[in-house]
């Protein structure tokens, strides 16, 4: 597996991906008429605007296996929320089921903390589905404590989050 900066290039799969990794993951948590709306061609559009206008605040990181094939995409940047206790923050971390539990996920985490203490973050958080305990048990051996929990209402009805935070990046980019 290899992990590197986005290019342009990979804009129709991380699109492609994040649809996918949405429809593996969230049926059952989110709405399907939600689900039924997120289309490739919106997040091909979104992650194109991201790359092409925020690339300096947004590292964005790809992970490929050793046929080329693009398994998963990470994200991240300054924090929306404050409140967290932290300066930085996981947008996306998406990764094709069938490439889960083989250290995909650790390495884009790893690449992209390293990346943003680059940048002079010094911390990070997430926000994750509470009923999603796949995703949470990973940030969890990862070493992210969980501090708060919050109810997103724009999907249509309430969906519980709980947000994780590492205190400092640098026990990220340690991990093996």
């Amino acid at each position: 597996m290899n992990i590197r900066p986005v290019a342009m290039s990979d804009v129709e799969n991380i699109g492609s991906i994040h649809v996918e990794s949405w429809h593996e993951t969230y049926r059952g948590l989110i709405p399907d008429a939600v689900l039924d709306s997120v289309t490739v061609c919106a997040r091909v559009a979104m992650w194109r605007n991201t790359i092409e206008h925020h690339s300096a605040t947004t590292p964005i990181f790809v992970a490929e296996v050793a046929a080329g094939d693009i398994v998963g995409f990470a994200a991240g940047g300054p924090s929306h929320d404050p409140s967290l206790g932290c300066d930085a923050e996981v947008y996306a971390i998406y990764i094709l089921r069938r490439e889960q539990g083989k250290g995909c996920g650790r390495a884009l985490m790893r690449e992209l903390a390293g990346a943003l203490q680059e940048r002079h973050f010094a911390s990070f958080c997430l926000l994750v589905l509470r009923d999603n305990p796949s995703a949470r048990g990973f940030y969890e051996r990862l070493g992210g404590q969980l501090v708060a929990e919050k109810v997103d209402d724009s999907f249509g009805g309430p969906l519980y989050e709980v947000a994780y935070r590492w205190p400092t990046l640098s026990a990220v980019t340690s991990t093996s």
